[in-house]
């Protein structure tokens, strides 16, 4: 019985009958697979598969740190305090709330501000002094 592929026949190659187009298509197949494989890999190893931070993570990284990101063309400042209050500024408003933990989230309750009410938000670290939060916006750490 023969073993087909949409790419290449297997059977020459099992009943040791490898011709040239057999050759041509292996050659084919095999630079396939490679760029599959270098691509698995650049998938797996770019930012966008980091692993979540963890709330002692968070503690050390993220907590008493300024953090700074553009959105909508503006640049945003986020601080969350040591003792659970968080800070929001922009160039023309500001907001402020209180933060805790609610495992490896960051929960916040804004009282004031654009974005009132309660957040949850999770973190990866991105490079560098880098993260992305789980909204899909990259913060900058001490800029």
């Amino acid at each position: 019985m023969r073993m087909k592929l949409p790419i290449f026949d297997f059977a020459p190659i099992i009943n040791g009958q490898e011709n040239s187009t057999f050759s041509n298509n292996a050659a084919k197949t095999k630079t396939v697979l490679l760029l599959v494989a270098f691509g698995a890999m650049a998938m797996f190893s770019s930012p966008a598969f980091a692993a979540q931070l963890t709330k002692e993570q968070l503690s050390t990284q993220i907590i008493g740190k300024t953090l700074t990101a553009k959105r909508m063309g503006m640049k945003v400042k986020i601080f969350y305090s040591n003792d659970g209050n968080v800070t929001m500024k922009m160039p023309f408003m500001s907001g402020n709330g209180t933060w805790k933990f609610n495992g490896d989230q960051i929960c916040m309750n804004m009282k004031s501000g654009p974005k009132r009410g309660e957040t949850c938000l999770t973190f990866e670290h991105v490079k560098a002094n880098n993260y992305r939060n789980s909204e899909g916006v990259v913060l900058s750490v001490g800029q």
